[in-house]
C-alpha cells in the first residue's frame, strides 16, 4: 500500500503542467486540489518518508510565489514545512535559511509577528540553531518565542484571538512531523496545543547548559518540571523523566555527583515504569550513567561534590546501592569501583541499543565499553568492542545530505575506531595488524575525506612508521617518517619554496615572538615546531640504524636547533637534553671532538637546570661522556677528574656495588694507564673485575675484558706471568661466549703470542700465532692473509702488546 501510494503521488505530479498556473486561477485551483490530495495521502500514518515529503514541499513553493503575494502565509507555511523536513534530515543549516524566511515574511506584518504561528517558527529555528552549535543565538530565538508564545496563550485565555492562517495556508502546514488536524489549533491561537512554555524553556535550558551557563539552565529545567507535572497532574511521565535526567547532566557539570546520580535513578524510574525496560530512551540513561562512573574513575575517590556539606562516601555508597536495585538484582555486589559499574551501565545500554537496531547509539557506547576495558588492561574484550563499534557504524550507513557534515563526522568515526583497533595492536606487539588498521585510517582521510595536510595525516604516518621500526622493516619506517615529515613541512613552506631556508626564517620570527608575551599563534607555532623536531628524530633514529651516521647527524642537529629554541622559551629542558646527548655521541663516533663536547656539555648544564643543581646519575652519566671527549683528544689530567666526579655521584645514588661503578672504574683505570701510573691503573682495573664478577658472572664478556686490561697493565709492569694468565682467562670467556672466529679472540691471541715471544716459549708463540691468522683469515679473506702476517710479525718485533 505503501508503496502503490507513492507511485500515486509521482503520477500526479508528473502529470502536472506547473507552467500554467501562472495564467490560470481556474488551473491553480484544480492544481491546489491535486496538491492538497497528494500530501494528505502522503502524511497518512502509512507513510513517513521525510525526503519524500520535502520533494512534495518543494514542489509546492514555487506554484505559491507565483501565484500568491509573497508576503503571504501560505509561503511562509511552505517555507516552515521545507525547515522542519529538512531539520529532521538532519540538515540544520539549510534548515535555518528556510526558517528564517518563514519568519521573515511572518514579521512584514506587525500583528502577525505575534501569533501563535511565529512563535512555532522560532521554536524550530532555534532547533536548527542548536544543530548547528550556534547556541548563542539559539538563546536568542528561544528567548523570543517563549515571549511570543506566553502572548498568544495569554491572548486566547482573554479571548482575544490570534491572526489566522489564510485557507490558502491550510493544506500547506499539515506534516508527518505534525499532526494534520493541528492546523485548526494554530488558527485559533492555540499555541500550547502545538507547542508548549515548557518545550521552549527545556530547549533554551539546553542552550544555557551548552554555553556553560549552569544556574540558567537549571533555573529552566526547574520550571519545566513544574509545568509539566502541574499539566499532566503526576511525575510517571517520560517526559517528566528526560527533564529530571537533564537536571542531572548540570549537576553532573557541577561535580555534584551524588545528585546526578540520584537524578539518573529517577529518571530510570520512571522510564522503566512508563516505557519498559527496553525502550530506547533507557539505555540512554544507562549511557549517560556510564559516563558518569567512567569520569569518576579517572577522579579521587574521596573528593566530595561541590558546594555540599552532606555528599560524602557514605552517601554516594546509598545512592548506587539505590541505583543498582530497581533494575538488576542480579548486578555483581562485588562490582564496587566506579570503573566496573561504568562498564556494567555501558553493557546494558549496548544490549537495548542492539534490540531497538539503533546503530549509531550501539556503536558509541561500544567504543566507550571498549575505552573501559582497555582502562582494566582486557585487551582482547576492547579490541571485540571496537570491532563490533565499527560493524554498527557501517550497518547505519552513511548520511548523504547537501551538507556533507553527517558523512563526514561518520567517516571520521570509522577512521578514529580504525586508529583505536591499530593502537590495540601495536601495544600487543601485533606490528603487522596494527599498520594494516592505521593504513585504512590513512586512506579514510586522505583518499575519502581529501584530509591532505591535516595534523593526523601526520600522526598516522608516524604511527605507520613506528610499526615498521618494530618489525626491523628500516626502509619502510624512514619512508614513511619521511613522508610525515613532507606533510608537516607543508606548515611552514610553499610546495616551490626551500623547506630549510623557510625553517630557518620562522625560527627566527619564532625566537623574536618567545620574547614577547605569548599568544595563540606563538602557541600554535611552539606546537608545529615541536611535531616537526620529533618527526625529525624519528628519522634520525632510523638513519643511525641505518650506518648512515653522516645524514643522521644532520637531521638531528635540525632537531635540536628547534628544540633548543622552542623548549628553552617554554623552560622545559627534558628534551633538549637529551637530544643534545644524541648530538655529542653522534659527534663523538665521527670524531668531531670539539663539536661532541660541546654538546655534552650543553646537556650537563640542561640536567642541572632540570635536577635544580642537584648531582643525579643521569649528570653522572654525561660527565662519563665528557670524560670520553677528553681521553680521546689526550687530556688526560681533565678526562680524570671527570671521571672521578661521575664515580663519587655513582657510589653515592647507585651503591658501591653497582655495575655503573664498574665501568667508571675501568675508564679511570684507562687514563692512568695512558698517563703511564700503571699501579693506579692496575688498582682501578682490579676494583672493575671484582665488581662485574660479583654483578654479572664469571662468563660475561665484561669480565673477559676486564682481564684483558689487567693483562695489559701487567704487560707494562713486566709481570708476564700474570699477564699471560690474565689473557687466558680472557679467552676462555671469549670462546664460551662467541664463535671461535670472532675479531676480539684474535686480538687476545695476539697478546697471548707476544707474552710468550718474551718468555721465549717459541712453541706457545707459533701456536698463537697460528690461531689468530687463521681467524684473520677467515673474518678478512685470503686477499688481507700476508698483510695480517707482516702486521703481526712486526708488532711483535716492536715488542708491544696488541691494543
Amino acid at each position: 500500500r505503501r508503496n502503490e501510494t507513492i507511485k500515486s503521488i509521482s503520477r500526479d505530479f508528473q502529470a502536472s503542467d506547473c507552467g500554467g498556473f501562472e495564467h490560470s486561477n481556474q488551473e491553480h485551483g484544480r492544481f491546489k486540489k491535486e496538491l492538497e490530495e497528494s500530501i494528505k495521502k502522503y502524511t497518512d500514518h502509512l507513510i513517513y518518508n521525510q525526503e519524500k515529503a520535502l520533494q512534495l514541499y518543494k514542489q509546492a513553493l514555487p506554484i505559491l510565489q507565483r501565484t500568491l503575494n509573497p508576503n503571504d502565509d501560505a509561503i511562509a507555511v511552505a517555507f516552515y514545512n521545507i525547515g522542519l523536513a529538512e531539520l529532521q534530515l538532519g540538515r540544520n543549516k539549510t534548515a535555518t535559511e528556510a526558517f528564517e524566511n518563514a519568519r521573515q515574511i511572518q514579521e512584514c506584518h506587525a500583528v502577525r509577528k505575534r501569533t501563535a504561528f511565529t512563535g512555532i517558527i522560532l521554536f524550530t529555528l532555534g532547533l536548527s540553531f542548536l544543530g548547528t552549535e550556534n547556541f548563542e543565538d539559539a538563546i536568542r530565538i528561544f528567548t523570543e518565542a517563549l515571549h511570543i508564545t506566553k502572548t498568544a496563550s495569554e491572548n486566547s485565555e482573554n479571548g482575544q484571538p490570534n491572526l489566522p492562517l489564510s485557507k490558502e495556508g491550510d493544506v500547506y502546514f499539515s506534516s508527518p512531523f505534525l499532526h494534520y488536524n493541528l492546523f485548526e489549533a494554530a488558527c485559533r491561537g492555540d499555541v500550547k496545543s502545538i507547542v508548549s512554555e515548557a518545550s521552549v524553556l527545556f530547549h533554551l535550558a539546553k542552550a544555557y547548559y551548552f554555553t556553560h551557563d549552569y544556574e540558567s539552565a537549571m533555573k529552566c529545567y526547574l520550571q519545566v518540571v513544574k509545568d509539566r507535572v502541574a499539566s499532566l497532574g503526576t511525575f510517571m511521565h517520560e517526559s517528566v523523566a528526560s527533564v529530571i535526567s537533564s537536571i542531572a547532566d548540570v549537576m553532573m557539570k557541577k561535580s555534584a555527583y551524588s545528585v546526578a546520580v540520584k537524578g539518573y535513578n529517577e529518571s530510570l524510574r520512571i522510564q522503566v515504569e512508563c516505557l519498559g525496560p527496553f525502550h530506547e530512551n533507557i539505555a540512554d540513561e544507562y549511557t549517560k550513567l556510564a559516563m558518569l562512573y567512567m569520569g569518576l574513575s579517572t577522579q579521587n575517590p574521596k573528593k566530595p561534590d561541590a558546594g555540599s556539606s552532606d555528599h560524602n562516601d557514605e552517601k554516594m555508597s546509598q545512592d548506587l546501592g539505590q541505583l543498582q536495585q530497581p533494575f538488576d538484582e542480579e548486578t555483581d555486589r562485588k562490582c564496587n569501583s566506579s570503573g566496573a559499574l561504568s562498564l556494567k551501565f555501558c553493557e546494558k545500554a549496548c544490549e537495548i541499543y542492539r534490540i531497538n537496531r539503533k546503530h549509531c547509539k550501539l556503536s558509541k557506547s561500544l567504543e566507550m565499553s571498549a575505552k573501559l576495558h582497555q582502562i582494566f588492561h582486557q585487551d582482547v574484550l576492547a579490541l571485540r568492542s571496537y570491532r563490533e563499534a565499527l560493524e554498527a557504524e557501517f550497518a547505519s550507513g552513511l548520511v548523504v545530505c547537501d551538507d556533507t557534515l553527517l558523512e563526514y563526522e561518520k567517516l571520521l568515526r570509522v577512521a578514529n575506531l580504525n586508529n583505536a583497533i591499530g593502537m590495540i595492536f601495536y601495544n600487543s606487539g601485533n606490528f603487522a595488524a596494527s599498520n594494516s588498521s592505521f593504513a585504512e585510517v590513512l586512506r579514510i582521510k586522505r583518499d575519502v575525506l581529501q584530509l591532505f595536510n591535516d595534523d593526523s595525516i601526520t600522526t598516522t604516518l608516524v604511527n605507520i612508521g613506528h610499526g615498521h621500526y618494530k618489525m626491523k622493516e628500516l626502509t619502510n619506517a624512514l619512508e614513511a617518517y619521511k613522508e610525515a615529515l613532507s606533510v608537516n613541512q607543508v606548515k611552514f613552506c610553499k610546495s616551490d619554496e626551500d623547506f630549510s631556508s623557510a625553517l630557518d626564517a620562522i625560527l627566527l620570527r619564532f625566537e623574536g615572538r618567545a620574547k614577547q608575551e605569548p599568544n595563540d599563534d606563538s602557541a600554535m607555532l611552539s606546537r608545529n615546531l615541536e611535531e616537526l623536531s620529533e618527526i625529525l628524530n624519528y628519522i634520525g633514529v632510523v638513519q643511525e640504524l641505518n650506518g648512515e651516521r653522516r645524514e643522521a647527524l644532520g637531521t638531528f642537529k635540525r632537531a635540536l636547533e628547534i628544540q633548543l629554541l622552542i623548549y628553552n622559551s617554554a623552560g622545559n629542558y627534558v628534551k633538549v637534553a637529551i637530544l643534545a646527548e644524541k648530538v655529542g655521541l653522534l659527534q663523538f663516533q665521527s670524531s668531531q671532538y670539539k663539536e661532541a663536547l660541546h654538546s655534552f656539555t650543553e646537556a650537563l648544564r640542561l640536567k642541572k637546570l632540570i635536577s635544580n643543581g642537584k648531582l643525579t646519575v643521569d649528570i653522572a652519566h654525561t660527565m662519563n661522556s665528557i670524560g670520553n671527549v677528553y681521553y680521546s683528544i689526550r687530556e688526560l689530567d681533565k678526562s680524570l677528574g671527570i671521571y672521578q666526579q661521575a664515580l663519587e655521584i655513582k657510589k653515592d645514588k647507585l651503591g658501591k656495588e653497582h655495575i655503573d661503578v664498574a665501568n667508571t672504574l675501568s675508564n679511570i683505570g684507562n687514563v692512568y694507564h695512558a698517563k703511564g701510573d700503571y699501579n693506579e691503573a692496575l688498582e682501578a682495573y682490579t676494583l672493575a673485575l671484582n665488581l662485574k664478577q660479583k654483578q654479572l658472572g664469571e662468563g660475561h664478556l665484561d669480565v673477559a675484558s676486564a682481564y684483558g686490561s689487567i693483562g695489559d697493565i701487567q704487560a707494562k709492569r713486566k709481570v708476564y706471568s700474570n699477564s699471560l694468565e690474565m689473557y687466558e682467562e680472557a679467552l676462555l670467556i671469549q670462546i664460551t661466549n662467541v664463535e671461535d672466529t670472532n675479531l676480539e679472540n684474535a686480538v687476545t691471541l695476539r697478546n697471548i703470542a707476544k707474552i710468550h715471544q718474551i718468555k721465549g716459549n717459541t712453541k706457545e708463540l707459533v701456536k698463537a700465532l697460528e690461531k689468530e691468522l687463521r681467524i684473520r683469515k677467515t673474518l678478512l679473506g685470503s686477499s688481507h692473509f700476508s698483510l695480517t702476517l707482516n702486521s703481526s710479525c712486526s708488532l711483535l718485533s716492536r715488542g708491544e702488546t696488541a691494543r
